[in-house]
């Protein structure tokens, strides 16, 4: 199939990536929120991950893109984030007192309703790549500066911290694990030979923080935690988890040949996502809302550096659309 890059309905006014790039901030600063300053207590209290999703949907409902019907929207995933969906729904409704399963509910809710928005809105966009590592890389060092901190107290005080952050994401280590899988992700485009000093230092960060949460309570990865894969519905989400993390991680090896001149980076991608299925293995999948973020912002990555094909391009652009054949044909 022929590829052409997404372009924007004649007479629109089309968002700048500096702009777009607000969103994948503010997604972050959320997930920061929501362990520093919670908004309430209990089940299904609100969070500010939840305002920060209907931020995004807004603008994606206000992006011409929006119009153009559902195959704007769609993505190869939907089959198996319905899936997710709906196995979050059946943990959630027999045991509608359990904050386990009501959060893990929220928590996939906000996340599909940013995935769909930042997909719509980023998908074939020129820098969108290099905007969206540069959010990891924030991250990075925000995660790595607060274990460099609370660590200058004893590991302990880490500890402590990370136990109050657990607590606000309804995860288990999930400080550490999002701290793991953003430093690789950094540590891929730091090994780049066009990287700036800046990257290093910033992967640097991420390393040294990885080693002090190894030290202060490790990763949460347990072998033992494979014996509950005889229970259904957490067979059946371990499962979709694994097809989800695979898929996407094929995808992102795949890039390395379409962007030979970013392939560090995208290899570092496809392991981040190996990693993350590691973690979901062996840890429970209870990553919680901060590797959560984390991995919804990284498959947008994926998806948006992929080339929108013809057909896509010519519902967004009916008028384009009938000049191209003249243009492959000269």
């Amino acid at each position: 199939m022929s590829e052409a890059p997404y372009r924007e309905p004649a007479g629109t006014t089309a968002l700048r990536i500096p702009v777009l790039g607000i969103l994948p901030a503010l997604l972050v600063s959320a997930v920061i929120l929501d362990a520093a300053h919670p908004l309430g207590g209990g089940a299904m209290a609100p969070l500010w991950l939840d305002l920060a999703a209907l931020a995004c949907a807004a603008c994606a409902l206000a992006s011409p893109r929006a119009r153009q019907g559902w195959g704007a929207w769609a993505t190869t995933f939907d089959g198996r984030i319905l899936a997710a969906l709906a196995i979050a729904v059946l943990q959630a409704v027999p045991s509608s007192a359990s904050r386990e399963g009501l959060a893990w509910l929220q928590q996939m809710l906000a996340c599909g309703a940013f995935f769909y928005a930042l997909t719509l809105l980023l998908r074939g966009r020129d820098g969108v790549g290099e905007m969206l590592w540069g959010v990891f890389a924030v991250g990075c060092v925000l995660f790595g500066l607060h274990a460099l901190l609370a660590a200058t107290s004893g590991l302990d005080t880490l500890r402590t911290e990370a136990a109050k952050v657990d607590a606000a994401w309804d995860s288990h280590h999930g400080l550490a694990k999002s701290m793991a899988f953003v430093t690789m992700l950094t540590a891929g485009r730091a090994l780049e030979s066009a990287s700036s000093s800046r990257w290093r230092v910033t992967a640097l960060i991420g390393s040294v923080g990885c080693l002090l949460h190894a030290a202060a309570g490790g990763f949460g990865l347990d072998p033992h935690s494979l014996g509950r894969l005889d229970e259904p519905l957490y067979f059946s989400a371990t499962a979709v988890l694994l097809l989800m993390l695979f898929g996407l991680a094929r995808r992102a090896w795949e890039q390395r040949r379409a962007r030979p001149h970013e392939a560090r980076r995208w290899r570092a991608m496809a392991g981040g996502f190996v990693l993350l299925a590691v973690f979901g293995l062996f840890g429970e999948t209870t990553g919680g809302e901060g590797v959560r973020v984390l991995a919804v912002l990284a498959a947008v990555t994926v998806l948006a550096v992929e080339p929108v094909d013809a057909a896509g391009a010519a519902r967004s652009n009916p008028a384009e659309a009938a000049v191209d054949p003249l243009r492959q044909a000269a």
